[in-house]
């Protein structure tokens, strides 16, 4: 900005009449009225219903709804044939637009769908922005719904661009009412199987990961197979405290679930952070746990242990990912022993020592041994929880509930069955590790738990989908610093009603701090004019 223009705008803006409305009212003004909604979910999940509801609903609140489909990009791409789709994928529209936007992520970077996006929205903006010039108008209300992230970088974008106006959806549903959506395409057994795990997570940087995305959610939403009427309850809830609705406050589970994200930023884990807890049957909280390295005495390794040897200290290497990289060489050591018994001919054994690493890699990935867990320093989270009641007492696990932050691997199951825990709680749109498997007798993943009273009595741990708000935004929403009260006393009710809609409960403003500063400047130099 040059110095005349710099002049002449806070000369424009200090011509604006001084009133007795307090400075941050007249910034509050200024507020965005937008939203940015964008969707997540495992392939089967239902999440066309979602949005659908979501638009309605925000229809109902006096918005202008825009709809932005990723997958219209890469069809867009395919059929300008800008990218050439693998022939074995060209017969299955998921596999198409899998494929179709790894290879864009490969060639554009991680964040290239999220920058479509972003294009949508600036394109529909143009004219809103036109009428924002002028200082003294408010902006209209406009919802974009962005279907859908799958990868984490995206959401980074998006926080970084929108900030306070962006929020994040995971939908889930279990494994076997994804399988029968995808049934009722008319999708075949296998191929169903290897689009849903493609789609949970790719080997490739550049290919699906929404295992990683899904936990950045803000807002997790059921979608069981047959219950359409908790769609519509999930969607107002949502809407209604975004909005600032006072009669909400957390459920047992979103106070849990939020304990258990607290703990686990304890971690100094140099994989992941993943926090639990455990409640009593009264819902007391009476255990937490992390995931770090056990000190001699007793408990984990703090800031306050007299020696700390967590990994970052210990050898400054994470020996889960150290003992994997062994086995990968060990690999690698054993094919080209066998490769001269092999490949007798001395052309052909050149030409296989040039494709070893290749060979390597893909024997590794499809082994199984990157997903291994079994070589870390660090107590599981849930296991650090369970062990801590045995040093200190404080309450027993049978009948108890399991909040973790992660699904829990298939040891601290058995672990976790064996103490009697009745419910675990979990955040993760795939029911991974051996835990179902390995202990189907004793184990039960379910999609929700609101109708367990006509289910009759169950005889096994049951693993559940975590509802409601994520612990990111659990202080931001539920948070309440002017009170629920008027000045009289008088409860503030929250009115939804289009003619009337209410404040978001977290502003994004639309001028930048420095126009705010300057804005401020021009008040005050308007009072108290320089002698």
């Amino acid at each position: 900005m040059s110095e005349s223009t710099s002049k002449h705008k806070i000369i424009s803006i200090a011509s604006v009449e001084r009133s007795k409305t307090k400075s941050v009212d007249r910034l509050h003004g200024r507020a965005s009225k937008e939203l940015i909604v964008a969707f997540m979910g495992a392939v089967g999940c239902g999440l066309a219903r979602i949005v659908t509801e979501c638009e309605k609903q925000l229809e109902e609140l006096g918005y202008k709804v825009i709809k932005i489909k990723l997958s219209d990009f890469i069809k867009s791409q395919i059929d300008a044939k800008k990218i050439e789709i693998p022939v074995p994928d060209k017969t299955n529209r998921y596999l198409s637009y899998q494929s179709g936007g790894n290879l864009l992520r490969k060639e554009y970077g991680n964040e290239i769908m999220a920058e479509y996006a972003l294009n949508q929205i600036g394109r529909h903006r143009i004219a809103i922005d036109t009428e924002l010039a002028d200082l003294t108008k408010e902006p209209p209300r406009v919802a974009y719904l962005i279907d859908q992230i799958k990868h984490p970088e995206e959401v980074m974008l998006f926080r970084m661009v929108y900030r306070n106006l962006f929020y994040l959806i995971g939908v889930m549903s279990i494994h076997e009412d994804r399988k029968s959506r995808l049934v009722d395409e008319g999708l075949q057994h296998d191929l169903i199987e290897s689009i849903i795990n493609r789609d949970r997570k790719e080997s490739d940087k550049f290919g699906q990961q929404l295992e990683r995305s899904f936990k950045l959610a803000d807002y997790f939403m059921h979608n069981p197979l047959g219950n359409v009427e908790l769609i519509p309850q999930q969607a107002s809830r949502f809407f209604n405290l975004v909005h600032g609705h006072n009669g909400i406050t957390p459920t047992k589970h979103e106070h849990a679930m939020y304990v258990a994200h607290s703990t686990a930023l304890k971690s100094s884990c140099l994989s992941r952070q993943v926090g639990a807890v455990i409640t009593d049957k009264s819902n007391r909280v009476i255990a937490v746990g992390t995931n770090d390295v056990p000190q001699y005495g007793g408990g984990l390794y703090t800031t306050e242990s007299g020696t700390d040897d967590r990994c970052f200290q210990h050898r400054r290497i994470c020996e889960n990912s150290a003992e994997k990289k062994l086995r990968k060489q060990r690999i690698k050591e054993g094919i080209a022993k066998e490769f001269p018994t092999i490949f007798s001919d001395k052309k052909m054994l050149k030409v296989a020592d040039s494709k070893i690493d290749e060979l390597v890699e893909l024997v590794f990935a499809q082994s199984g041994i990157p997903d291994l867990i079994e070589f870390s320093r660090a107590v599981h989270a849930e296991m650090d929880a369970i062990v801590s009641l045995s040093r200190g007492g404080g309450g027993s696990t049978v009948g108890a509930s399991l909040y973790a932050t992660t699904f829990p691997c298939h040891n601290c199951a058995r672990h976790i069955i064996a103490a009697g825990i009745e419910k675990v709680y979990y955040i993760e749109p795939y029911e991974k590790s051996l835990a179902p498997e390995a202990h189907n007798d004793s184990v039960i993943v379910l999609d929700h738990d609101h109708d367990e009273a006509t289910q009759g009595k169950i005889e096994k741990v049951k693993f559940i989908h975590f509802s409601g708000v994520g612990p990111r935004l659990f202080p931001e929403l539920f948070l309440r610093e002017r009170g629920r009260k008027d000045d009289d006393g008088k409860f503030i009710p929250f009115d939804s009603s289009a003619q009337n809609p209410p404040d978001k409960m977290i502003n994004e403003y639309i001028d930048s701090y420095r126009t705010f500063e300057l804005k401020i400047a021009a008040l005050f130099t308007d009072d108290f004019p320089p002698a």
